[in-house]
């Protein structure tokens, strides 16, 4: 019998679940730090630096995570997010074009150059670029309860985060089906497949509410990531691996749903 394969990512994420189980207890949000399960989704939007500010512009980060926060109010957390954009700097498809024209005017002598892309049919096109990828991380933090605001709870406050990411980012490419030299895996030669691993640090602040109706965060992050390519580059005629530094620096904004048991009611979820 074949066994199934589990990735260490998915164990990780197993582990964190179960490490989170709420526990037996009598105590309440209102006035107690509580274990619990964190399960939260964010939008982050971020400014690239780096080599990668020189492949792409303003990029979004969405996706979600999960994880135990302990009474101490640390906690651990992993998932993953769905990395875009709309904003290509590193735009070599139009300056690697599949033809030149120069046509010279008859009457004043002046020449004009055309550049572009053709398909079978001979009609010329401008292909569409856009930035996609994804991120896979594992974070710790600690809330600082004591510097939280008045009439807080003391699961709420500033935090700070450090932790370790995977992340895979490329230029996709649209074109018609009809273009030869952008079809299929040709695509591949332009894209710039890049993976990598990186470090992740941030600072922000966490509310858990006793109503159960406000449960979020803010952060300012700075994502530092050491990558290299993947590809044959066909405009550059050779492989691009040299380590890049990929940087990302933004601001996430999040809803947390936390999931416990207050006495004596039993679970919420919300």
């Amino acid at each position: 019998m074949r066994s199934r394969k589990v990735t260490p990512f998915w164990v990780v994420l197993a582990v964190l679940v179960v490490a989170g189980r709420p526990a037996r207890s009598q105590q309440s949000i209102a006035d107690s730090t509580l274990l619990l399960t964190m399960l939260q989704v964010s939008y982050g939007a971020y400014l690239p630096q780096g080599d990668l500010g020189q492949r792409f512009g303003f990029s979004n980060l969405i996706g979600a995570e999960i994880g135990p926060k302990f009474k101490s109010n640390w906690y651990l957390i992993g998932g993953g997010h769905f990395l875009f954009g709309d904003v290509v700097r590193e735009n070599q498809l139009f300056v690697q074009t599949a033809f030149n024209l120069t046509i010279t005017d008859p009457v004043t002598g002046q020449s004009s150059t055309y550049s572009g892309w053709l398909d079978r049919d001979g009609l010329d096109f401008v292909p569409t670029l856009n930035l996609r990828g994804f991120t896979a991380s594992i974070r710790a933090g600690k809330i600082i309860e004591g510097l939280r605001f008045r009439g807080l709870n003391p699961n709420c406050g500033p935090f700070i985060e450090a932790g370790v990411q995977a992340i895979q980012h490329r230029i996709a490419i649209s074109s018609p089906d009809n273009a030869p030299y952008l079809y299929g895996d040709y695509r591949k030669g332009y894209d710039r497949l890049t993976r990598g691993v990186g470090a992740l640090f941030s600072v922000g602040y966490r509310v858990f509410s006793n109503s159960r109706y406000i449960n979020g965060f803010i952060a300012l992050d700075y994502q530092h990531h050491w990558t290299r390519g993947l590809r044959y580059n066909f405009d550059q005629r050779r492989y691009d691996d040299r380590l890049r530094d990929d940087i990302l620096l933004g601001l996430r904004i999040g809803w947390c749903f936390p999931i416990y048991r207050q006495a004596p009611e039993g679970y919420y979820y919300y």
